[in-house]
């Protein structure tokens, strides 16, 4: 690795832990810069403003969680497996890397703008044409795989099944004493449950 791609590699380190920290608008060059301890000079030299490099490290942390998730949906395989591999995989990515999650957060309050350029052009470079787990959904509804229902509704199901109880966690286990349990113990009992409420109200033959 040469000085000049490790010294981008440090300063996209930093800028990753200053966006989780402190957002987009509440980080400053400045921060970065004494974060990877390199003069604010030489940042700019390799990052000309901080919406490009928000831009970068948003669309490298997402390129590969969505990596991870998007390599179990395939409409060749039966949808019962796809949805089991992809509530697996996307609820381990979840609890192994929740601090991404503090992305969605600043996204959020600044009305998605990133995520709507940043996600599309993800799914390209992986090779998809749109949204694959909505693309296995319709799929799964043409072949009779899963009872007719709304796609784009229940993906959201789907993603806000497996996100909101680990974004909220320390909440719900003041709610739910249950739930104060090992992250790994939560973790399984989320795929199971999520599983378990997705299917049993799409499998054939439910009205």
């Amino acid at each position: 690795m040469t000085n000049q791609s490790e010294t981008e590699e440090r300063i996209l380190l930093a800028a990753t832990e200053i966006f989780i920290e402190k957002g987009k608008d509440g980080a400053r060059m400045q921060d970065i810069a004494d974060h990877a301890k390199i003069n604010k000079a030489l940042l700019h030299y390799y990052f000309r403003s901080k919406d490009q490099l928000y831009y970068i490290v948003f669309e490298k942390i997402f390129t590969g969680f969505l990596r991870t998730i998007s390599s179990t949906l395939s409409v060749d395989k039966d949808f019962k497996v796809v949805l089991n591999d992809f509530i697996d995989k996307y609820i381990d990515a979840i609890s192994k890397h929740r601090m991404i999650f503090r992305f969605f957060i600043w996204e959020i309050q600044e009305g998605g703008e990133n995520i709507g350029k940043i996600i599309p052009r993800i799914f390209e470079k992986l090779g998809f044409q749109g949204n694959p787990f909505i693309t296995a959904i319709k799929n799964a509804i043409d072949t009779k795989q899963i009872r007719k229902t709304e796609p784009a509704q229940l993906f959201i199901s789907v993603i806000s099944l497996c996100v909101f109880p680990f974004v909220a966690k320390p909440i719900m286990e003041k709610i739910v004493p249950e739930i104060q349990i090992p992250i790994s113990e939560y973790t399984e009992q989320r795929k199971q449950a999520v599983f378990d409420v997705i299917w049993n109200g799409i499998k054939p033959g439910n009205v």
